[in-house]
C-alpha cells in the first residue's frame, strides 16, 4: 500500500470514494434521507471541500494496485474564524440542495461548532475527514493514513483536533492519542458528534 498526496486530476475518483464511504453513515442518512439525493449531496459537499482546500489542505491517499482505497484531509493550523468560513462556503456551494437538507446540515454544523469551542483554540491541525473504501475497512488503511501524519504534527509543536460521529472511530482515534473533549447530539438524529483533541506527542 502506498500513501501519497492527492493530485487534482484524481478528484472525481476521490469523490466516488467519499460517496461510497459515507452513503450509509447515520449522520448523512439523517441529513439527506433520500438515497439518490444523498449521493448527489455528498458529491456536492465534498467537491466543494476538496476544491476549496486544494493546494492548502494536505490530502493524503492510500493507494493499492493503482486503486484509491482511502483518503485523509488534514487542515493545517489557521487563525481563529477559519472554521466558520469553511462552514459558510460549504453551504454557498450547494445552492441546488433542498432547503430541508441544508437545514439539517446546519444542525450538524452547530453540533460541531459546540465541540469546536471545547477543543484547543487555534492554531491547531484538524483531521477533516478520513474515509476508507468499504471493501477495505478493517484492514489498517486508516491507521496508515493517520500514522503518516503524526510525526509532522509533533514536530510542529501544535495539537490536532477532529470530530467523529461513529463510536467505533472514536476508539480508533484513541489509539493514536486523541481524547474526547465533548459530546454533542446532532438534533433528533440519534447521532452524537464527538469532539476530540490530541496534544503534542499524544
Amino acid at each position: 500500500m502506498e500513501i501519497r498526496s492527492m493530485k487534482l486530476e484524481e478528484l472525481e475518483e476521490v469523490l466516488d470514494l467519499a460517496v461510497a464511504a459515507f452513503n450509509n453513515a447515520a449522520l448523512y442518512r439523517y441529513i439527506e434521507p433520500g438515497e439518490a439525493e444523498r449521493a448527489a449531496f455528498l458529491r456536492a459537499f465534498f467537491r466543494q471541500r476538496f476544491v476549496n482546500g486544494f493546494g492548502y489542505n494536505q490530502i493524503d491517499l492510500a493507494v493499492e494496485e493503482g486503486k484509491i482505497i482511502g483518503a485523509a484531509v488534514w487542515q493545517p493550523p489557521e487563525p481563529a474564524g477559519f472554521q466558520r468560513e469553511i462552514r459558510l462556503s460549504a453551504q454557498e456551494a450547494m445552492r441546488e440542495i433542498a432547503p430541508e437538507t441544508l437545514r439539517r446540515l446546519g444542525i450538524f454544523f452547530a453540533a460541531m461548532q459546540a465541540g469546536h469551542e471545547r477543543n484547543p483554540p487555534p492554531p491547531v491541525w484538524v483531521l477533516t475527514p478520513i474515509f476508507i473504501d468499504p471493501a477495505f475497512q478493517g484492514r489498517g488503511v486508516g491507521s496508515r493514513l493517520i500514522k503518516k501524519q503524526l510525526p509532522l504534527m509533533d514536530q510542529s509543536g501544535i495539537p490536532c483536533t477532529l470530530y467523529a460521529q461513529e463510536p467505533v472511530n472514536v476508539e480508533i482515534y484513541r489509539r493514536y492519542g486523541f481524547r474526547v473533549t465533548g459530546e454533542d447530539r446532532v438534533g433528533d438524529s440519534g447521532v452524537v458528534s464527538y469532539a476530540m483533541a490530541r496534544p503534542v506527542g499524544g
